[in-house]
């Protein structure tokens, strides 16, 4: 499965197609985030699974998994964007 770790801070990584957000939450409160291309939501999850249990994330790593979308402009003032619609729980509800 393809995918690339990006930065959320640089939006120059946001303008690329691509379908899918994973979000891995390491202890210590640090998330790394990947955009993964994939036909299908349940290969992306078990991308996620496998890179989860890898040399690559610490023990206690979660992963979160949203489908990935651009935002349009659709009245004025509106900028284009990038919709994620969290398919698992977000990563931010880890802290709740």
């Amino acid at each position: 499965m393809k995918h690339r770790l990006i930065d959320e801070r640089d939006t120059v990584t946001e303008d690329e197609a691509t379908q899918f957000r994973v979000a891995f939450a390491h202890p210590g409160n640090y998330v790394q985030m990947h955009d993964v291309e994939g036909d299908d939501v349940r290969d992306v999850l078990r991308w996620a699974e496998e890179f989860n249990k890898s040399s690559e994330t610490p023990e206690g790593t979660q992963y979160f998994v949203a489908l990935r979308s651009a935002h349009p402009v659709e009245f004025p003032g509106d900028k284009p964007g990038t919709d994620l619609v969290w398919l698992t729980p977000p990563p931010e509800s880890i802290f709740d």
